[in-house]
């Protein structure tokens, strides 16, 4: 039975969201999270967010304008080829930003240097 209500609500959601175009995981990773274990609904929902994708392309994919597509893809993958990679086996800490890792002067963190407001 909670199998059965895990689908039906996913289900429900990838239909709700192929109206809206967002939401699906905002929606559905709580779902699966009261359901079965938090690294298990991330999976469920990545796996559900790639069949919504694949049914969107099926039922609406040949109204789409191919050339903008083509155009939005093209340095879409360029960009994806050239990313650098962030598994250099470094400390975590080093790519945060400059707050985080403490770098800022004293009395500059947060802004206590000057009034929230004004």
């Amino acid at each position: 039975m909670q199998y059965a209500l895990v689908a039906g609500v996913a289900l429900f959601v990838s239909a709700l969201t192929l109206f809206s175009g967002f939401g699906l995981g905002t929606l559905l990773m709580p779902a699966f999270a009261l359901f079965l274990p938090v690294p298990v609904a991330v999976v469920a929902t990545a796996v559900v967010h790639l069949a919504n994708n694949l049914v969107k392309l099926v039922l609406v994919g040949w109204k789409a304008g191919w050339t903008v597509v083509v155009r939005f893809a093209l340095p879409a993958a360029a960009a994806i080829v050239d990313a650098p990679d962030r598994d250099d086996g470094g400390d975590a800490r080093d790519q945060r930003s400059p707050l985080h890792r403490g770098d800022l002067p004293a009395g500059q963190q947060l802004g206590r240097d000057r009034p929230i407001l004004g």
